[in-house]
């Protein structure tokens, strides 16, 4: 694990794991030279306030100038000196952004599709969104349709088709 010790004022590191030399792309006896400051991307994001354990996200900067986000956990056991644990969460934060991207692009098509959608609950079968095609199909409002469920609207549904395809989602263990 990469691992720190620091002294809690002054943020001087008193000791790094070798994961943490690997990591940062430091020999030891560098490493050993530097306050844990000198590791943040920006300056000013000093996180020891007394408390016994800091939980938080920042940028870090590596020897070669590669920026990581990071997760930093500060448990101080005492006022002379602080563990620091660093785990790198840079994919995960690209992934979070990739799949907000992609939702977002996805409610997008759902909204302008010209092909009318409603969109119920497996579970329940109320209604939980509908697009503006639909609404001008079916002539309803978006308050009319939400929260109601599928049954409720015989004359719009297939409702063989559709217990046919709830049976097939249930095979699969879908459902």
């Amino acid at each position: 694990a990469v691992v720190f010790v620091i002294e809690p004022v002054s943020g001087r590191i008193l000791m790094a794991t070798q994961m943490a030399c690997q990591f940062y792309g430091f020999d030891s006896e560098e490493l050993i030279k530097k306050n844990i400051q000198d590791l943040y991307a920006e300056p000013g994001q000093n996180l020891f306030s007394g408390a016994e354990v800091v939980v938080a996200f920042q940028q870090h900067r590596k020897a070669d100038g590669t920026i990581l986000e990071v997760e930093v956990t500060w448990g101080v056991p005492d006022n002379r000196r602080c563990i620091v644990t660093i785990q790198d969460v840079t994919e995960k934060k690209q992934s979070q952004k990739n799949f907000e991207d992609a939702k977002a692009s996805i409610q997008e098509l759902f909204r302008i599709s010209p092909v009318g959608m409603l969109v119920f609950r497996l579970d329940s079968g109320r209604a939980i969104e509908v697009n503006d095609a639909c609404l001008e199909i079916i002539g309803y409002s978006r308050e009319e349709l939400i929260n109601r469920t599928f049954k409720e609207f015989p004359q719009f549904m297939n409702m063989e088709g559709l217990a046919q395809r709830m049976q097939e989602l249930k095979q699969f263990n879908i459902l």
